[in-house]
């Protein structure tokens, strides 16, 4: 390689810089900063690694497009391989701390499951994990075709007429509905 074609070091900085907004970009696109979208270890590492890679990959494109453009293979290499670890770990690590605050308390968003027929138990014994699932069960609503007589494992609060004021009253973010509970009418 010609001693003219080799970049200066400020070169790399001033691409680097150049390239955290097409990152930032492509991360969200790919729904990395979409907090609904926490989809857990494989699945968000996987999404991370695609994005990086497709950020390493526009870089490759531009230099076949301008000639002048050149980067070294091995400053290329090292971009795509830190920028992948440094996501990994760092959402790795962020997802410690949310499972963290969760099992204190924290972060959970407040729920209501509609109906207390067992598929509505089963709903609950699931979202009991609250430290993964990220949700607090306040409580069931009954449905007209299901009243219960089983123990639940949180309070009937109300019916389902009364859903609008329950949620406002207990300021519950989502509403679940056990669709066997339910029926077509009601």
């Amino acid at each position: 390689v010609a001693p003219e074609v080799i970049e200066s070091p400020s070169t790399y900085f001033q691409l680097a810089v150049t390239l955290i907004p097409a990152w930032l970009l492509l991360f969200a696109f790919s729904s990395l900063y979409d907090p609904q979208a926490k989809l857990g270890g494989i699945r968000e590492t996987s999404r991370g690694f695609t994005a990086c890679t497709v950020a390493t990959m526009l870089v490759v494109v531009a230099t076949f497009l301008v000639p002048t453009f050149v980067v070294s293979r091995l400053w290329l290499i090292s971009v795509w391989l830190l920028s992948f670890l440094a996501v990994s770990v760092n959402r790795f690590v962020q997802r410690r701390v949310l499972y963290i605050l969760r099992r204190r308390g924290y972060l959970l968003r407040p729920a209501l499951i509609v109906g207390t027929n067992e598929e509505a138990r089963s709903l609950a014994g699931f979202l009991s994990d609250s430290q993964s699932s990220g949700v607090r069960t306040v409580g069931f609503v009954a449905t007209r075709a299901h009243q219960s007589s089983m123990s639940m494992p949180e309070p009937i609060l109300g019916r389902t007429a009364e859903v609008a004021s329950l949620v406002a009253e207990h300021q519950v973010e989502d509403v679940i509905v056990a669709i066997t509970a339910l029926p077509r009418e009601e």
